[in-house]
């Protein structure tokens, strides 16, 4: 994402601190913690779901924006207000999904122009909405979870060649397990 938007945003500029976690969540909660204090960083991106989970009560109490981008897991966004997340129920998907992790961020810093703080940057983030490589998708302001099409396809030999042909489109697709909670 970086190299097609650049490494500035709002005046800001983008450093990536990658630490591996090893997908244990005492790990992750460590990190965050080292990042938030030590390193002083405006967002945390978050992994697979323990992890998020691990990390939401830090994020909460540094009121610091956190972009989950590997989680397939519905109740992640719940467990804290400054998360954010990107990925849907097919975590398989992680480039697309860290796609938009970053997309999420770099539009919520043009957003407030630049202010960095969990509340501002959580703010600008609900109710974004975006061309994706995935197709049109946007973050529900309520759930702050992504809304996607969901694509029913078949696979077909046409002309000798394997393809992917589209039977279906279920646009804006919100999290199942969230709708029916509503109910």
């Amino acid at each position: 994402y970086m190299q097609l938007h650049g490494s500035t945003v709002a005046g800001k500029k983008i450093e990536l601190i990658v630490k591996d976690d090893g997908g244990v969540p005492d790990n992750s909660k460590r990190i965050a913690q080292e990042l938030i204090v030590g390193e002083k960083v405006a967002v945390v991106g978050a992994g697979i779901t323990p992890s998020a989970f691990a990390i939401a009560p830090l994020a909460t109490q540094a009121k610091i924006a956190t972009v989950v981008m590997v989680s397939g897991t519905s109740v992640v966004a719940e467990r804290s207000p400054y998360l954010v997340r990107t990925s849907f129920y097919r975590p398989n998907f992680i480039s697309v999904g860290c796609y938009d992790g970053m997309h999420v961020i770099y539009e919520a810093l043009k957003k407030t122009g630049g202010k960095t703080d969990g509340d501002a940057l959580v703010a600008a983030m609900k109710g974004m909405k975006w061309e994706s490589p995935r197709g049109p998708i946007s973050i529900d302001p309520e759930t702050r979870d992504i809304i996607q099409n969901i694509y029913v396809r078949k696979v077909e030999k046409v002309g000798g060649e394997l393809y992917n042909i589209e039977l279906a489109t279920f646009e804006t697709v919100k999290d199942p397990l969230k709708v029916a909670k509503k109910k």
